[in-house]
Order: structure tokens, then C-alpha cells, then sequence
């Protein structure tokens, strides 16, 4: 067992993945009373940093996993399958939080309005009706327990 052998993945990324599931968030924010295009930027640019170091530290530990198991999965095939299936999960995750960041780096925080402007609605369009990670952090979760 590593020294990450206790960490539940769902529980530690649980942040990220109410990043990742609310594509409103700051359209909210927006809403509300005393809301400021600069304070916008600013909640935006911690949102942005968050995702940032959530996915390095996510790749992170799943290096580690991996590179704990590894031995292990090359004698059992079904424990290097789940391992593979998780990677090819964890590295499709990985696009779309960069396209994520990316997106949210292209569109300017929103004016004081309860409406969103058009290219706001455009990008909350592409976000909408994505899967938060949560299976992905249970194969994680998974794989770990393959350790004991």
C-alpha cells in the first residue's frame, strides 16, 4: 500500500466535480445584487486556477495508482484492465477540463445582468449535459483497494 492508499478520490476531487457540473455558477453570481464585473473576473480567475491544479494534482495521483499496481496488473489481466480502462477515463477527463479552462478563458465574466450575454449562453450550451467524473474517481477508489 502507498501513502496514498487511504484517500477516497470521489470525496478529495468532490470540489471539482461541483466545478465541473455547474456550468451556471457564475451566471448566478452574476445575478445577484452588488455583482461586479470585476468581482466576476476575479471568481472566475480562482475558478480557473482550481480546475488548473485539481487536474495536475488528479494526473498526480494517478500516476502514483497507477505506478503502484503496476506490477501486479502485468500477472492479473483483469486488474490491468481496469487500469487501462481508467486511464483512457482520467485522460478523457483531462481534454475536457482543458477545454473547459480553455472556454472559460476565451468568454469575458458576465456583466451585472440575470441574462447571459451570447457567447456566455454559447459556451454554457457546450458545458451543458456533461457527466460529472464520478465513476472515474470510483475505478480510482477501486483500483486503490486493489492494494490491500
Amino acid at each position: 500500500m502507498n501513502s496514498r492508499g487511504d484517500i477516497d478520490y470521489v470525496e478529495k476531487y468532490g470540489p471539482l466535480l461541483q466545478i465541473l457540473s455547474d456550468a451556471m455558477d457564475l451566471e448566478e453570481v452574476a445575478a445577484e445584487a452588488g455583482y461586479t464585473k470585476a468581482a466576476g473576473t476575479r471568481y472566475k480567475a480562482v475558478r480557473l486556477h482550481a480546475m488548473t491544479e485539481y487536474m495536475r494534482e488528479l494526473a498526480t495521483d494517478f500516476e502514483e495508482l497507477k505506478g503502484s499496481l503496476m506490477e501486479r496488473a502485468m500477472q492479473d489481466v483483469r486488474l490491468a484492465g481496469a487500469l487501462r480502462k481508467t486511464e483512457r477515463s482520467l485522460l478523457a477527463l483531462l481534454r475536457r477540463i482543458r477545454l473547459r479552462i480553455l472556454l472559460e478563458q476565451l468568454v469575458p465574466a458576465p456583466n451585472p445582468s440575470p441574462h447571459p450575454g451570447r457567447a456566455r449562453r454559447l459556451v454554457l450550451s457546450m458545458l451543458a449535459n456533461q457527466r460529472p467524473p464520478v465513476g472515474m474517481l470510483r475505478a480510482m477508489n477501486e483500483l486503490r483497494d486493489a492494494l490491500a
